[in-house]
């Protein structure tokens, strides 16, 4: 064989991968839903001019096509899938899985992960694709909050956890929690003493149980302001040991600081970031 003809068959080659190369790039995704839906029916994929049915109705209950981009590095466009617990009602959870073609017409999906509000947010590492969100765990009635910060890099298979981290409580000087309602009239109303104000007398803060969320309302009986009502429910009350405008700062659930500003408790970053407009 003359090293011509050698030449001709190696570019025929060449030809062929990158063909099959760019085959395999253009590969696409798209979330089928009738009229009257909010939420996806299928997930379809487009390849080659073929469609292929991927999720079918009711699989994963309520889901939607959330991105799509080479996840894995190797090529191939994947699709990024949010399940909606709940279906998107207030207080619900997403989780997440990804899609991505082994071959024409074999798909893997991968395990589901996630118990999150938000979405992810996405950022790229040698050549693939890292997901990042915080994991909120959150049950009814006298559930303590957990919270995780979950990172995953996807090899093709399956979501792999980079990160794992735990969000941990600010120490409060005083306290109160949901679960204190446990096996008690949780229809009826508690309360904790503390001065809050700093004037020497002490200062009432009384609680409710608000049964849909497992979560507290409260209010403050202050010796110098008079009556405050709380404007964010929560399952864990507690008084921070630091002041701002003479009134002590409050700490809601893990680490949302409320401080004392126009004659209320405000959210410290809120107010944080409207110091900077």
């Amino acid at each position: 064989m003359s090293t011509a003809v050698k030449h001709v068959i190696l570019v025929v080659i060449l030809l062929f991968l990158v063909q099959c190369a760019l085959s395999r790039n253009l590969i696409s995704y798209e979330e089928m839903r009738s009229d009257s839906q909010l939420f996806a029916d299928k997930i379809i994929a487009h390849v080659d001019g073929l469609d292929y049915t991927i999720i079918p109705s009711n699989e994963y209950g309520c889901f939607m096509l959330l991105d799509q981009r080479d996840y894995d590095g190797n090529g191939t466009i994947d699709a990024l899938i949010k399940i909606l617990k709940g279906c998107g009602s207030s207080g619900n959870t997403n989780s997440l899985l990804i899609i991505t073609m082994n071959d024409i017409g074999y798909f893997n999906i991968s395990d589901i992960v996630g118990t999150s509000c938000h979405d992810p947010i996405l950022e790229e590492k040698d050549g693939k694709v890292i997901l990042s969100f915080i994991d909120e765990i959150e049950d009814s009635d006298y559930c303590e909050i957990e919270v995780y910060k979950k990172r995953f890099i996807y090899d093709g298979m399956k979501l792999n956890c980079i990160e794992d981290s735990r969000k941990c409580e600010l120490l409060a000087t005083k306290e109160f929690r949901s679960k204190e309602f446990l096996n008690d009239d949780k229809w009826g109303e508690k309360l904790i003493q503390f001065d809050i104000d700093g004037d020497n007398k002490l200062d009432t803060i009384r609680f409710k149980y608000w049964d849909r969320w497992g979560r507290m309302n409260w209010t403050i009986d202050c010796s110098s302001h008079g009556h405050i009502d709380g404007e964010y429910a929560c399952k864990r009350f507690g008084i921070l040991s630091v002041s701002t405008n003479g009134m002590r700062d409050l700490v809601m659930d893990s680490d949302e600081i409320l401080i004392w500003k126009d004659g209320r408790y405000a959210n410290a970053n809120t107010q944080m970031l409207d110091s900077k407009k």
